[in-house]
């Protein structure tokens, strides 16, 4: 049997931990909650998992030290974990209680992002210029947060003070911003 280290699994281990937080991160942008009871729990059930599996990334890292093995494990861990959470959140919208509140704008702007545009294999350079409008809001708790929206809500809301944004509550009890 050979003893050779392969870096395909810890390659492979990095990208689950990219895909979690990544993940956990693009659903987190429609929660109103704050992240840091999910990511406590997130890391908190790594943890365990540490504590119960100590030799379960042996051979993802290589190596036979504890400490490195499980802070590879926390970071992966804390990352898939982080990403369960937030999906489960969001598996079972109870849409029977959908509330609607009443909200502050704060600011409204418009950011210029630039499609690309390839010239040549292997060679890309910037685009044609688009458009993304936001609006920064602020809920009855103080709670600011910046969300997107079309062009034709954009026009609408420069005139306005104020904006009904429909909540509901997820499986874990997190608010879910579900329409502006």
């Amino acid at each position: 049997m050979s003893n050779k280290f392969s870096s395909v699994p810890l390659i492979l281990a990095i990208f689950i931990a990219l895909g979690g937080y990544s993940v956990a991160a693009a659903l987190f942008n429609n929660i109103l909650d704050s992240w840091v009871l999910p990511a406590g729990c997130a890391a908190t059930l790594s943890l365990v998992s540490v504590v119960l599996l100590p030799r379960l990334f042996v051979r993802v890292t290589g190596s036979s030290n504890r400490w490195i093995n499980a802070a590879v494990q926390m970071v992966v861990g804390t990352g898939v974990m982080l990403a369960a959470l937030t999906s489960l959140n969001l598996v079972h919208v109870d849409a029977r209680q959908p509330r609607t509140v009443e909200v502050e704008i704060v600011k409204t702007f418009q950011t210029t992002h630039y499609h690309s545009r390839r010239i040549s294999r292997n060679t890309y350079v910037k685009g044609a210029p688009y458009q993304m409008y936001h609006v920064v809001v602020r809920f009855p708790g103080g709670k600011e947060k910046e969300m997107t929206i079309p062009r034709a809500r954009y026009n609408q809301l420069k005139r306005k003070h104020t904006l009904e944004v429909t909540l509901t509550k997820g499986l874990l009890g997190m608010e879910i911003i579900k329409g502006v």
